[in-house]
This record gives structure tokens, C-alpha cells and sequence, in this order.
């Protein structure tokens, strides 16, 4: 409470008005589960214990105003206000409410963190555009990559919570991604090591694979059995991996496409709608009118 007191005398009805400037810290207690796209909304009550309502009138004068605020990390409205009567210890007390309502700011969120990862999400989409034969410099980039990536998450100064937060979420995702081109380029090494294998084995001659059959025959000879034999030459496999490497080159990358815009899709369709983040009420024209 400050030192700013005014005794205003009416005339009219003989009453001393007592005018004084009173300024509230609240503790709120908030959920970050869709952080950043957090909205928050709390109700205030302003009630006396020592005086009922005989001795202790409470009211809106005029409808109240919310007056100009400055805080860079949310958008703050005067929602709803009231007058009713509180009961403790069997008398009546008056009781003021009003609610405000805030809404998270995200445009440094959305400057420093989600253009940030979706750019280098991009950035690694160049390795399915290299040649074959460069699988190491698309490693490369993947790796680097995940590092400005890890740092972003290490950095982030989100609230501190038990809990995973919508942010989390969209840092894993990322990450996850890159982890999937990865599997795709160890994948693809371990096809072009069969590769030159083979390769080298074409110049020899092809093997053969014998099968005993499992069922019993009657045409039994000297104890065996009648078997199959294939003959699998590795000019065969060869060609079965030259169609692999193919494959994973010409799908990868679509695939990759429709896995990463289904989880955008998905994210920002939960994060927006659960969050409430757009129904945000238009400027406190019910409440002032001035406005």
C-alpha cells in the first residue's frame, strides 16, 4: 500500500470518503504444458474479514478499467468483474472480483526457436540431393547439425517444470529427424559395402545353396532324402542390392516429406486448438466503454 491518502468530505450525505492507492503482488501458479503458446487465466477476489457488510460496504464505483501496461511476455486483458457477498463465521462479507486474462507473446519463440530448427531441418534435406558416392559429406552435415540443434534445446530459458512442454516436444521432433536421415545414410553405407563386395565376387564363380527337405519321402535312397538345389550366383545379389540402393534413393526423400509435414501438421493442430492460444477476446469492449 502506498503513502498516497486523499480524506474527501461529501457534502450531501456527510460522509469522508478515504481515498487510497493500493497496489497487489500476486503469486499465481501457472501450467507450461503448451508453452510457448501458454494462456493463463486468474481471479482475483477482494474481500474484508474484520467488518461485514454492515460496517464494510464494497463496490465498482464505475465499471473498472485496466490501465496501460508494459510487459514484454504476455498480452494481458481485464476479462470479467462482479459484486457478491462472502460468508465467513456465519456473517456477510462484501466481496469485489475481477478476472484477467494473459496471453504468451511468441514471437521471440518464434524468431529464436521454430524458424531457427525448421531452417536447419531444411539444410539437411540437401544430402538426398547429393551424389551417391558423397555419403560421407552428408554425414557430415547431419552431424553438424544436430549440434546448433542440441545447443538451441540447452539454451531455451523455459520455465522450469516436471513436466514435458509443447517446446520439448517440437525440440525432440527436430532432432528426430536428423536421426532419421542418419539411419537412412548408415543404411545406405552398409548397402554400398555389400556392393563392392560383390563386385569382387562376380569375378569368381557362383555358389550353390543346398536345401534338405523337411517331409519324409518314400523314394528314400541309402538313408537320404531327395533335396533342392538353387543356384544363387553373386551377380543375383548384386543386382538385389544395386535395387536396394536404389529404392531407398528414389523414396527416401518423399517419404521423409510426408513423415515431417504430418508431424507439422499434427503439433501445431494440438498445440494451437488444446492451447486456446486464438480465442482471445477482442479488446475490453464490454468492460470499458471508453474503448
Amino acid at each position: 500500500m502506498s503513502n498516497l491518502i486523499t480524506l474527501k468530505y461529501d457534502s450531501e450525505g456527510g460522509y469522508i470518503q478515504y481515498i487510497t492507492k493500493i497496489i497487489f503482488k500476486f503469486a499465481l501458479e501457472m501450467d507450461f504444458k503448451y508453452y510457448p503458446l501458454d494462456s493463463h487465466s486468474f481471479k482475483f477476489r477482494i474481500r474484508g474479514f474484520s467488518y461485514n457488510e454492515k460496517m464494510l460496504n464494497l463496490m465498482w464505483e464505475k465499471p473498472p478499467i485496466f490501465g496501460d501496461h508494459d510487459n514484454p511476455n504476455f498480452d494481458v486483458q481485464l476479462e470479467s468483474f462482479s459484486e457478491s457477498k462472502a460468508t465467513f463465521q456465519d456473517e456477510k462479507f462484501d466481496e469485489l472480483s475481477f478476472k484477467l486474462i494473459f496471453r504468451r507473446k511468441i514471437s521471440y519463440h518464434v524468431v529464436q526457436t521454430f524458424i531457427p530448427s525448421l531452417l536447419l531441418i531444411v539444410i539437411t534435406w540437401l544430402c538426398f540431393f547429393m551424389p551417391q558416392r558423397l555419403v560421407e559429406v552428408r554425414v557430415g552435415i547431419c552431424m553438424t547439425i544436430v549440434l546448433p540443434l542440441t545447443a538451441m534445446q540447452d539454451r531455451q530459458s523455459s520455465p522450469k517444470s516436471a513436466y514435458v512442454k509443447a517446446l520439448d516436444i517440437w525440440m525432440v521432433g527436430t532432432i528426430f529427424f536428423v536421426f532419421l536421415i542418419l539411419f537412412k545414410l548408415a543404411v545406405l553405407i552398409w548397402l554400398k559395402n555389400r556392393k563392392m563386395e560383390y563386385e569382387k565376387e562376380t569375378k569368381s564363380c557362383p555358389f550353390s545353396i543346398q536345401l534338405r527337405s523337411a517331409g519324409r519321402s518314400s523314394n528314400a535312397e541309402n538313408g537320404f532324402y531327395p533335396t533342392n538345389t538353387f543356384e544363387i550366383s553373386a551377380t543375383r545379389k548384386l543386382e538385389l542390392v544395386v535395387d536396394c540402393i536404389s529404392i531407398l534413393e528414389r523414396r527416401a526423400f518423399p517419404c521423409f516429406l510426408i513423415l515431417f509435414s504430418t508431424f507439422l501438421a499434427i503439433y501445431w493442430g494440438w498445440v494451437v486448438v488444446c492451447s486456446g492460444f486464438l480465442n482471445w477476446p477482442r479488446q475490453n469492449v464490454t468492460l470499458n466503454p471508453n474503448l
